[in-house]
């Protein structure tokens, strides 16, 4: 069965790159443009959500640590693409998911590489 992955992103043309890249090596990719959405299309299947850290309505962050508060994506690793580390209070949830960031601009080989990992690590 293909590793669900769930992209959050408010621009379309990352989404677009991100999921194109995503599901050449083989995963299931789905998209949400802000938190509401991210919560619509989260199910049970999702092995990792991706999400950028500056989004409309609400941080990345603050949806990651809303879909932890309403337990939807307790264990589920989560990987945040950024421009400045990761507030302390996020990454004080790391625990028991992986919790992980990438600073941008970021290659997609080094962001494939490191959804690999997060997923082995997962499993």
């Amino acid at each position: 069965m293909k590793k669900c992955i769930l992209l959050v992103d408010e621009d379309q043309d990352v989404l677009d790159l991100l999921k194109f890249n995503l599901e050449a090596e083989g995963y299931e990719v789905v998209t949400a443009k802000d938190g509401r959405q991210a919560l619509a299309v989260l199910h049970n299947r999702t092995d990792l959500i991706i999400l950028e850290e500056k989004l409309p309505e609400q941080s990345g962050g603050e949806v990651f640590q809303w879909l932890r508060s309403q337990n939807v994506a307790k264990d589920i690793p989560a990987l945040f693409l950024t421009t400045a580390p990761l507030n302390p209070d996020i990454v004080a949830q790391r625990s028991p998911a992986t919790l992980a960031y990438l600073v941008k601009p970021v290659s997609m080989r080094a962001l494939l590489k490191r959804v690999k990992t997060i997923l082995a690590e997962a499993s």
